[in-house]
């Protein structure tokens, strides 16, 4: 029972190194990517302690007069002592004199000012020696104030301190320079450290409600199916050519790293594996949003399958968006990815099943020609009618006989039912998840999509996984450049309700339309 006790305990304190590794990565993650907004709140945090000095400065002048008190008449005692007691006792009733109704009564009648500062006194002990001084905003006045009171003084005091004489040894007259000085650095740097901690705080909170999938381990406690692997965040080496940089990260590009190309074969042998067990020949690939990079998987595991010689034969199934905006990658037709609208290098998919065009004239070789792709062709609006036709099906069932996979890249199924549809037509689906990317409601409602479809999610990827604060992936600091993912979504940054606010997606606004598209989707599940 105690073994099992500490056992616990020791699993409880790992899950917690791993959960505050986990903040302190989100928090990283955070800072470098507001890391503009938060130098802006530090910047204006300490223009706030600089402006506020700069409003509330008001400079304090102090007019003082030292003097020496002795008696007119000591009466037998020794002068010293009875000036000295003299002046012990003036000095403790001095400031209620000074500072009485009466004598500010007085002050304010001989000046013609409506309020006076107040008059304080000090004596150094154990001598005769005092001194008097009034501090104001206007220099000029605490002079006026302090003669006034020390000419006033003997008028209105004599009846209690006696008969005293006062002898100035310094007087400072009117005061030329104030006695404080505006504390700009220092209120400054409160305000920056102000903003420090309000930065501070904002990491925490985006660290602690962070809702994405950070590892395999999230992963695993929302996706049923087997997890494929983790392919690295990974861009190209410095030393790189100027050609291979501008290719995508694919892993016949020499300029993309060795780890990648192993992730890759990763997910490859455990797809083997899954295939052999289930005889799957035909895939959909997916993601929950926009901007994951399941098209440059899809592209990735189709070649890694061609290294294993096998036939394979990767289809754009995103008819929405501009084919021309999409890479066909090494040895590609050139009119394919130049080709405009009506041309016949920009034909594809939509021009097959649409009857303008034969199967033949759209296939494009890859490489040394065991990979093939089909392209989406011209962009079309709502396909949903046509990937719900039967042309479709028997296309891709033609397809499985001619080509040992079949794999169909499709657009994010927790935004449009694209994705759901053509799974009808293959055996299983595999699902892209980026890292710290999507959401969990996201993922978890683009996988609802599938729920009552025939077709099984088999695996799913952990895309762009990076480890640490400072270190990526399987050990190396590459991540995907421009080249690697985009291709154009709009809709991914505006994600909302079901039905309405998007954005856009390859050129056209979905809104309505995705409504429109979820009810064809119906309609097609039911013929």
């Amino acid at each position: 029972m105690k073994s099992d006790t500490a056992s616990d305990e020791q699993q409880y304190r790992e899950d917690m190194k791993i959960d505050l590794s986990g903040l302190v990565d989100d928090a990283w993650k955070g800072f470098k990517r507001f890391w503009l907004l938060l130098l802006l709140i530090v910047i204006v945090c300490a223009g706030a302690g600089f402006g506020y000095t700069k409003l509330r400065y008001m400079p304090q002048y102090t007019a003082s007069e030292t003097f020496y008190i002795s008696a007119a008449n000591t009466n037998g005692y020794s002068a010293t002592s009875f000036n000295n007691a003299v002046t012990s006792n003036i000095t403790t009733i001095f400031p209620y004199l000074l500072n009485s109704n009466a004598m500010k009564k007085v002050i304010k009648t001989d000046l013609g000012i409506s309020y006076v500062p107040d008059i304080k006194c000090s004596s150094v002990s154990g001598t005769n020696i005092m001194t008097m001084s009034v501090t104001s905003s206007d220099p000029v006045l605490a002079n006026d104030v302090l003669v006034n009171a020390m000419e006033n003084y003997n008028i209105l005091g004599q009846y209690v301190t006696g008969n005293v004489v006062f002898k100035i040894m310094d007087k400072s007259g009117v005061p030329t320079s104030p006695d404080n000085y505006p504390q700009y650095r220092r209120n400054t740097i409160i305000g920056a450290a102000a903003g420090v901690a309000i930065c501070i705080i904002f990491l925490i909170v985006y660290a602690v409600t962070r809702k994405t999938i950070r590892k395999e381990e999230d992963l695993k406690k929302i996706f049923n199916g087997t997890v494929l692997g983790s392919i690295p965040m990974a861009r190209f080496k410095k030393r790189a050519s100027q050609k291979n940089m501008t290719k995508e990260v694919l892993i016949d590009n020499e300029a993309v790293p060795h780890i990648f190309l192993e992730a890759v074969r990763t997910v490859r042998t455990r797809l083997e594996r899954i295939v052999r067990e289930k005889g799957m020949h035909s895939f959909v690939i997916t993601s929950s949003v926009a901007g994951e990079g399941k098209s440059t998987v899809s592209k990735n595991i189709a070649i890694s399958l061609t290294h294993r010689n096998y036939r394979v034969l990767l289809i754009d199934g995103d008819i929405r968006k501009d084919d021309s905006r999409k890479k066909g990658g090494k040895k590609a037709s050139k009119a394919a990815l130049k080709g405009g609208a009506g041309s016949a290098s920009a034909m594809g998919l939509h021009e097959v099943l649409a009857g303008k065009a034969q199967l033949s004239e759209v296939l494009q070789p890859y490489g040394d020609g065991k990979l093939t792709i089909l392209p989406s062709g011209s962009p079309m609006a709502n396909p949903t009618g046509l990937i719900s036709s039967k042309e479709i099906k028997e296309l891709i069932a033609q397809m499985r006989k001619s080509y040992d996979f079949v794999i169909i890249d499709t657009p994010p199924s927790a935004i449009l039912s694209d994705a759901a549809i053509m799974a009808r037509y293959v055996e299983g689906v595999i699902y892209v998840i980026r890292q710290d990317y999507a959401t969990k409601d996201q993922i978890l409602e683009g996988q609802e999509m599938f729920l009552d479809s025939p077709t099984p999610v088999i695996g799913c990827v952990l895309n762009d996984s990076v480890v640490g604060i400072t270190g990526y992936g399987y050990g190396y600091g590459y991540g995907y450049g421009r080249y690697g993912y985009g291709y154009g979504y709009g809709y991914g940054k505006k994600y909302g309700s079901k039905g309405k606010g998007y954005g856009s997606y390859g050129g056209h606004a979905y809104g309505e339309e995705a409504a429109e598209t979820a009810k064809s989707s119906a309609a097609a599940e039911k013929k």
